[in-house]
């Protein structure tokens, strides 16, 4: 994920969590394919799919646990996977 990626306007508006074009391939598959989202404080959003859906890869990408493909994710104000577990 690259670091010089430029912060969207809805993390530097306080959005808690920002997807933006979220892609994930698992060989010849694709666990995401350009998945955009914003929460806003206060917002609760649910996840919904069956299984093999990208439910977990999504979470996966958006905590830095999952590197994606394509695109990005901010966690409070944060690039995915650019926190180290101490400093979190």
């Amino acid at each position: 994920m690259p670091e010089d990626r430029p912060t969207p306007r809805a993390v530097e508006k306080g959005a808690v969590l920002v997807a933006e074009e979220l892609a994930k391939d698992y060989g010849d598959g694709r666990g995401l394919q350009g998945l955009d989202l914003v929460v806003q404080p206060g917002e609760v959003v649910m996840l919904v799919g069956p299984n093999g859906a990208g439910k977990s890869t999504f979470l996966g990408c958006c905590s830095g646990l999952v590197e994606p493909t394509d695109g990005a994710a901010w966690l409070g104000g944060h690039l995915a996977g650019s926190i180290e577990a101490r400093g979190a």
